[in-house]
């Protein structure tokens, strides 16, 4: 408008003017160009700050990505230090047990079977009642409340004339039977908490 002011001033306000429409077109036209490139550069400068937003939104994501790294990284050398902590230990305890193991094979290779046996299988998952089969003496739990002072069974017969003929292979370990009998005199077992009691 204030162009065309200023035209119209100099042009001396001659409407009719041909002249004086064509500037009046062209200046229309230089108007509607100013006001379409101010939409523009609004639309640029809304971009503008919306992109700037996004930035300082990834920027702060970016960060507490890094964040969360740098914990995780922390937390890694943290759990990694204790496990190599508890190798230590562990082995250490390991080495004990296979010593242990050791000892007992050489001074009781007898128990050493058995509780390899028992370390892979409980018997006494094993056991079905009123049936008759064989078990490792040592894993067996002894419950008589005492033993006879003159080491005899309770039919008088003695523990170590019994002893004597395992010793000398005249009766096997499958062979024992209850004098005036004559059936095999076996054990009852009873599985009571996991042991097996005689």
């Amino acid at each position: 408008e204030e162009l065309n002011r200023e035209l119209s001033a100099l042009l001396g306000e001659k409407e009719d003017d041909s002249e004086l429409r064509e500037w009046r077109r062209r200046a229309q036209k230089a108007e509607k160009m100013a006001a379409d490139a101010e939409k523009l550069l609004q639309a640029v400068d809304q971009t503008k700050t919306n992109e700037q937003e996004k930035c300082r939104e990834m920027a702060r994501a970016l960060d507490a990505m890094r964040r969360r790294e740098q914990d995780a990284t922390a937390k890694a050398k943290e759990l990694q230090a204790k496990l190599e902590r508890d190798r230590g230990t562990f082995q250490t305890a390991l080495d004990m047990l296979r010593a242990r193991d050791e000892t007992l094979k050489d001074l009781h290779p007898a128990l050493h079977k058995v509780v390899g046996h028992l370390a892979q299988q409980n018997l006494a998952d094993t056991f079905i009642p009123n049936t008759a089969r064989k078990v490792p003496v040592l894993a067996l739990r002894w419950c008589q409340q005492s033993i006879n002072s003159e080491l005899c069974f309770s039919d008088g017969r003695s523990l170590f004339f019994a002893l004597e003929e395992l010793l000398r292979r005249q009766r096997g370990p499958d062979d024992w039977y209850r004098e005036g009998r004559g059936r095999k005199d076996l054990p009852d077992v009873v599985v009571h908490e996991g042991g097996l009691y005689v």
